[in-house]
């Protein structure tokens, strides 16, 4: 629907099949932790949709809720699902300002506090 940015809140997840999969949730909705979902679920339909409509760039803004070793599930999620949409680089190693959204098009960025 055109949206650039979307927000999302990452829980401490459980092992399933040998694997740590966080979990996305509302923070401190009591409706929320009821219907949490699958981080690599949220990721998996981003990656399908991002840029449907338009070609610029998506923020993700991340409120990120974990341990440090969900964090690093939540890595290993966001590099094999994401892939190269994800932003990890600079666009251009001379760059001294912030790239322009014509640069980053088709690009995922990772906001996080």
């Amino acid at each position: 629907m055109g949206i650039r940015c979307i927000e999302i809140d990452v829980h401490d997840g459980i092992m399933q099949e040998g694997q740590l999969i966080p979990f996305v949730a509302h923070a401190n909705s009591f409706v929320a932790v009821s219907n949490k979902i699958r981080l690599d679920t949220v990721l998996e339909v981003i990656e399908k949709h991002a840029f449907a409509s338009s070609e610029f760039p998506v923020i993700l803004s991340l409120e990120i809720h974990c341990n440090k070793e969900n964090q690093r599930a939540m890595s290993v999620l966001f590099r094999n699902i994401l892939g190269d949409k994800l932003l990890t680089e600079k666009v251009s190693h001379t760059e001294i300002e912030l790239p322009s959204p014509e640069k980053l098009k088709g690009k995922i960025i990772l906001k996080a506090r």
